[in-house]
């Protein structure tokens, strides 16, 4: 029987070799962790700035702009970036949504956040909030 939580063959899965393990595997074969941190908050500074040029103030947001988001920063460093994950991952103890769920939460979140609050020039920032 496989472990279902088994990342092998699946780049989300898998650390930049060099890296002990500290470091996933990622296009520009960064293995110190902090030059990763550093790396992606360039990358995050680079995108927003473009993000705030192209947003207009009645945009509805949608969970595919939140992939298509997260690709546009992150899509030079990582294969997977702007997709859904396919492995269960966890970060100090806290263990992420599962994988099967994660669709439906996304859809959930459409429905009950984005397509309520988003454009959000009519809400009162302690609603918003």
């Amino acid at each position: 029987m496989t472990d279902r939580y088994d990342a092998k063959g699946n780049s989300e899965g898998q650390y930049q070799p060099g890296s002990q393990d500290l470091v996933l595997l990622n296009k520009l074969d960064i293995v110190d962790p902090q030059e990763m941190e550093n790396t992606e908050f360039d990358y995050l500074i680079q995108f927003q700035l473009a993000l705030f040029d192209e947003l207009s103030i009645d945009q509805q947001i949608t969970s595919k702009d939140l992939c298509e988001w997260h690709h546009s920063w992150l899509g030079d460093i990582y294969d997977w970036a702007g997709n859904y994950r396919t492995v269960t991952i966890s970060k100090g103890g806290f263990p992420f949504a599962a994988v099967p769920q994660l669709a439906a939460l996304m859809d959930n979140f459409d429905k009950k956040f984005l397509q309520k609050y988003t454009p959000c020039n009519n809400t009162k920032r302690d609603d918003l909030c």
